[in-house]
């Protein structure tokens, strides 16, 4: 098979040196993503998360438009571009001081919680783009490998069962680079300390990516990622253009271990969420080709 798409390749990029016109450009502007997380609910049936847009993430590379004819050309691009999402929990939820032990502190009351995610790929998208007049149409498939990806936020929690002051803990997390906390390492991070139903006791000032876990089973999101690509594009004149693109992922990029409730238990680890996460991105840009 890779022998096949091989030639396939090498066939199509002789071809096209052959016949029709080849152009290059540039692109480049401002993302709007969000990531795609499986949304908890409470027992009246009340959301308990949002997946929130992130703006602010940019796109920038270089662009190949291959014209098959006059208004119909397969174009492909070599991209630099950010992605990510702000996730939230408000409502009844559950904080665990030290997992690591046996039989953890579980403190459970108010909470509310946020992270924003931001994941940085190398992608090659490939459209088949049609022109009318001044406007062009564009859909096909893209593929992305991930070269950054990173978390930070904060954990807010009220005890009710037991009681308890509010606790804070701020998220800094490293995907890609981060490891699990040992029951060594945990004595030896830095805690905050807070009363829980009359005692003192310590917890977490900042906790990483795999804190809550036994062990690290391979990154949180996938070195992969590919989706579906549409674009509408204007053209000001024969190679200045500026237009939106949505990318909508087909593929989980999350790992099904590292996804965990905020609100329910399964004894005392967080209960596992069922489905995947996609990548759901606009980009506003502009461009020119020569």
């Amino acid at each position: 098979m890779k022998k096949i798409v091989l030639l396939f390749c090498c066939f199509s990029m002789f071809h096209i040196s052959m016949s029709g016109q080849i152009k290059f450009g540039l692109r480049a502007g401002m993302n709007m993503s969000k990531l795609l997380i499986p949304i908890e609910k409470s027992s009246t049936g009340d959301k308990l998360n949002s997946n929130e847009f992130v703006t602010g993430g940019v796109h920038v590379g270089i662009l190949f438009k291959y014209e098959l004819m006059e208004n119909l050309s397969v174009n492909s691009e070599l991209l630099y571009t950010q992605k990510g999402t702000r996730r939230t929990f408000e409502g009844d939820g559950f904080y665990i001081v030290n997992p690591k032990i046996a039989n953890p502190l579980i403190i459970k009351g108010d909470k509310k919680s946020f992270v924003t995610i931001s994941n940085s790929y190398l992608e090659v998208p490939l459209t088949i783009n049609y022109k009318l007049g001044p406007v062009e149409l564009g859909a096909g498939f893209y593929s992305g490998i991930l070269l950054s990806s990173k978390g930070s936020g904060e954990i807010n929690i009220i005890g009710k069962n037991p009681v308890s002051d509010r606790l804070l803990v701020l998220l800094n997390h490293n995907y890609l680079r981060d490891k699990t906390v040992g029951a060594s390492e945990y004595s030896n991070i830095k805690k905050n300390k807070v009363n829980v139903a009359g005692s003192i006791i310590d917890y977490p000032y900042e906790q990483s990516a795999y804190h809550d876990f036994d062990q690290k089973d391979g990154n949180w999101y996938s070195t992969l990622d590919f989706g579906f690509v549409g674009s509408l594009y204007y053209y000001f004149n024969k190679n200045f253009f500026a237009g939106v693109r949505m990318n909508y992922g087909l593929k989980s990029i999350a790992k099904d271990q590292y996804l965990l409730s905020d609100a329910y238990l399964d004894g005392t680890k967080p209960q596992k969420l069922d489905g995947g996460v996609k990548n759901y991105n606009y980009q506003f840009t502009i461009g020119f080709t020569f």
